[in-house]
């Protein structure tokens, strides 16, 4: 019987409890669902595709300037900008995190700016996502984004992209 109990013992030790506690921290943590956000604009602003991979669930889907995109759209379109002349920066800011079990929402103001040879446009775009932990790392599922109305006054002529213009002119 002791060599039982020691043999049970030896097996409870070495069972998987800090992975569980790591994984138990990560999907607690608001501020790794933030993180997660802000390395799929990361790896966007540089072309990386494996690094957005990382960070994309396999079903990834988005909503954004009037239109449904997978991972492969999303990573397409934002790499003919940037072949184009266009760049963008982008900064999460404001973000509200609810996690409930393995699966987190994501609101945000997401602020910016669109750059290309005639200049710079500051922009804010209001974003939500919805995230789901896997192995141990939140995997975005589901983006919208929505761009807020520009400053009066802000040049809209140089940044082309299939938003409906009236909403964002003056």
């Amino acid at each position: 019987m002791r060599y039982l109990i020691t043999a049970f013992s030896l097996l409870v030790g070495l069972s998987p409890v800090p992975a569980c506690a790591a994984d138990a921290a990560v999907a607690n943590s608001p501020a790794a669902v933030a993180d997660t956000m802000r390395a799929m604009f990361a790896a966007l602003a540089v072309d990386d595709r494996p690094a957005l991979d990382r960070v994309l669930a396999e079903n990834f889907y988005a909503y954004d300037g009037g239109h449904e995109m997978n991972a492969d759209d999303l990573f397409k379109y934002v790499k003919w900008r940037h072949d184009t002349g266009t760049q963008y920066t982008w900064s999460i800011t404001e973000p509200r995190v609810n996690i409930s079990g393995d699966l987190a929402t994501i609101t945000y103001k997401n602020r910016g700016a669109i750059f290309d040879a005639s200049g710079k446009v500051p922009m804010t775009w209001l974003e939500a996502g919805i995230l789901r932990l896997r192995n141990g790392q939140w995997r975005i599922e589901f983006v919208d984004s929505t761009r807020m109305p520009l400053a009066p006054g802000t040049a809209t002529a140089t940044i082309p992209d299939s938003s409906p213009k009236p909403t964002y002119r003056n």
